[in-house]
């Protein structure tokens, strides 16, 4: 009985690289992982500080480096979150009681615990339940051969302290939850055992059919991840292609703008210049500045500080006659036809504005810059167009 109890081995599997067995144990066929060494891997795994430096010194021996890439991923190990299922999906592997042979040591979901030497082939039904659920890799289980009230077993996976790392402790039970072998109601240690191997109860594989598969899904994984990834910087230098030909285009746009702008500026100047320079122009040119300082003339002529003299502005009558004959004679332009359009487009232009000055009678800075303006406009269109008077000797 305390043979089979012992069983509860100690469930620190690490998937190390391990001897794989195929063969028939007890009219069974079976493939069963061996640990090769579990003390190392009791030294390598164990992840309390009193261990790290026989990590350390196991590190440096390349020889004792036998850890197989893919362990953590591979029977019991690859169950350390989710500690609940481990024992119904593995068989455990230890040695039996007397250290002469193997154990296997089945925990079945209906609470019994099937013990099969495989030395004899006899095998044991035992009773188990949780003492406590599966926590940092430890692992508590009331057992017995009538019900679960005669030992206690504990062992460890990784995490678990170094006194259940890898290896199964055996206590007569107590009626406290204490462990002290001198008083009588704590829990009393009767042995310990190994655990040398398991095996996978839902797919029977060897080791390396179950690695291959492995192998494969995180291949196929990571070629997933890889496309994915690629996927996305593809899709994050699209998004910057599309942002930086936006940027480019919008910029490109904002130049042609300005450069249109600019060139209808030019042709709208060029164009200016041209027909200032022509007869029509000149002539169309004089007449608009001609009704400007008419109206400011009216608009002040009554006042003592008018915008235009009454002499300025008889001067102004002459030099528009002037302006005219020599348009007519010389350029045989129809008068009437451009004062016409003259007048037309000054009085859509300012007859608002010049309504409100003649109106008001209030003597206006602005009205008076606009006066001096315009009378500098006419006489430079009357210099262009009848010529500089010669200035005779008056003395």
């Amino acid at each position: 009985m305390i043979k089979l109890i012992i069983l509860t081995i100690v469930i620190f599997f690490v998937q190390i690289n391990t001897t794989l067995s195929q063969e028939v144990r007890c009219d069974r066929e079976m493939n069963i992982t061996y640990y090769k060494n579990p003390k190392i891997l009791l030294n390598e795994f164990s992840s309390f500080p009193e261990r790290k430096s026989q990590v350390a010194i196991n590190a440096s021996n390349k020889a004792e480096k036998i850890v197989d890439e893919y362990w953590n991923h591979i029977g019991p190990e690859k169950h350390l979150h989710e500690l609940n299922t481990v024992l119904t999906k593995y068989s455990i592997i230890t040695e039996n009681f007397e250290k002469n042979g193997e154990f296997e040591f089945l925990f079945n979901n209906n609470g019994k615990l099937q013990a099969t030497n495989f030395a004899n082939c006899k095998t044991e039904i035992l009773y188990w339940e949780y003492q406590s659920q599966p926590y940092n890799g430890t692992f508590s289980i009331y057992i017995g051969s009538k019900d679960t009230n005669e030992y206690l077993i504990r062992f460890g996976i990784q995490g678990s302290h170094s006194q259940n790392h890898y290896r199964l402790n055996y206590y007569k039970r107590g009626s406290q939850n204490c462990y002290n072998s001198m008083n009588p109601i704590c829990h009393k240690h009767l042995t310990e055992l190994r655990i040398l191997g398991y095996a996978d109860l839902e797919s029977n594989l060897k080791f390396d059919e179950l690695k291959n598969i492995v192998k494969t899904e995180l291949e196929t994984a990571k070629k997933i991840t890889e496309e994915a990834y690629a996927k996305q910087l593809a899709q994050e230098k699209a998004d910057r292609d599309r942002a930086q030909n936006a940027k480019e285009a919008r910029v490109k746009a904002e130049r042609e703008r300005i450069e249109a702008e600019k060139a209808k500026r030019l042709r709208l100047i060029k164009e200016k210049e041209e027909f200032d320079g022509s007869p029509y122009g000149q002539l169309y040119n004089s007449y608009s500045s001609y009704l400007m300082i008419s109206d400011l003339y009216d608009a002040r002529k009554e006042f003592a500080t008018p915008y235009i003299t009454q002499t300025k502005m008889s001067e102004v009558k002459k030099k528009m006659r002037e302006i005219e004959n020599k348009m007519i004679s010389e350029k045989k332009l129809d008068t009437d036809m451009i004062w016409a359009n003259a007048e037309k487009s000054y009085q859509t232009e300012f007859s608002t504005s010049m309504g409100l000055i003649k109106s008001s009678g209030i003597y206006s800075n602005e009205a008076n810059s606009m006066a001096k303006i315009q009378l500098i406009t006419f006489d430079a269109i009357h210099k262009d167009v009848v010529g500089y008077k010669s200035i005779e000797k008056d003395f």
